[in-house]
């Protein structure tokens, strides 16, 4: 009896007889299942001892194995679906929902560009753009300060003895034309190029920048050049009477020892309260819950 008819007899006729394969003293037959035609090898004793199940065909009962069958098939499908990377652009394909890069360089910048938004996204804020650099924003607006019209300075730093980095009047920062705290985005149309001190005299505030007739720059704020510390302030209750007023923000921290932050959070609405206190600028009306 040849190869095939061995075959035919111990399969039942379920498995056709392509060829045989020696491997290490051991005999396989290459067949084929007449079922479903799935090609695969099997053990020539395995045969004889009627091992004839095909992989394709045999459902088993094990719920265990079923399952992994139905994440390695998800696994597979997940691979073939395409992202766009959000630095780059570029299509890319990944089995993993949370991945938003194409590479490691990508992966970089935007773990770099995520540093400075985490409080802006833990507001809800819509993210326009992660692959905004200080480097893309430097390169863009080629070192010059949108607000003073001077060239910033990379260099212009400076390490103590412990090596705590500060950064000098020139250094370059990403400024928010409307910030971030007044609804602004994270997007090209948005953002600019500043040195270190325009950035920090600026602050939160809205300003307009232009020029005049002898070429100098004119910053025009909405809080008329004043930082947020100098702003008037009065102290109420929560029922709403003026308890004292206060010629600056950092004054009445001085005095009640309530961090500026606080007390600016309360003004600008961001927290009801500072201390149990109502604080609004001077002058403005206060509207009881």
């Amino acid at each position: 009896m040849n190869e095939r008819d061995e075959v035919n007899m111990w399969s039942g006729g379920a498995l056709e007889y392509l060829g045989t394969i020696v491997k290490s003293s051991s005999v396989f037959y290459k067949v084929r299942c007449t079922k479903c035609g799935e090609i695969f090898t099997r053990e020539r004793r395995g045969i004889r001892d009627r091992n004839t199940r095909c992989p394709s065909c045999y459902k088993p009962k094990n719920k265990g194995y079923l399952r992994k069958l139905e994440r390695a098939e998800f696994a597979q499908l997940e691979k073939s679906k395409s992202k766009i990377c959000v630095i780059c652009g570029k299509t890319f394909y990944s089995s993993d929902e949370r991945r938003k890069t194409c590479s490691h360089d990508c992966a970089t910048i935007l773990k770099k560009s995520n540093a400075g938004l985490k409080r802006f996204r833990h507001k809800g804020g819509d993210v326009v753009d992660y692959g905004i650099t200080l480097k893309r924003v430097f390169d863009r607006d080629k070192g010059i300060c949108w607000i003073c019209g001077k060239r910033c300075d990379f260099n212009d730093v400076r390490y103590t003895s412990k090596g705590i980095k500060y950064c000098g009047d020139t250094h370059p920062v990403k400024d928010h034309v409307i910030p971030l705290s007044a609804g602004g985005d994270e997007s090209w149309e948005n953002v600019r190029l500043a040195c270190w001190r325009c950035n920090r005299d600026k602050s939160d505030a809205i300003v307009d920048v232009a020029e005049t007739e002898r070429g100098a720059r004119l910053v025009v704020s909405e809080r008329c050049g004043k930082k947020d510390g100098s702003i008037p302030i009065a102290q109420l209750s929560l029922n709403g009477e003026l308890v004292r007023e206060y010629g600056s923000i950092s004054e009445a921290s001085r005095d009640t020892g309530i961090p500026v932050c606080q007390i600016s959070a309360a003004r600008l609405g961001r927290q009801k309260t500072a201390h149990g206190f109502l604080w609004r600028a001077v002058g403005t009306e206060v509207r009881n819950a």
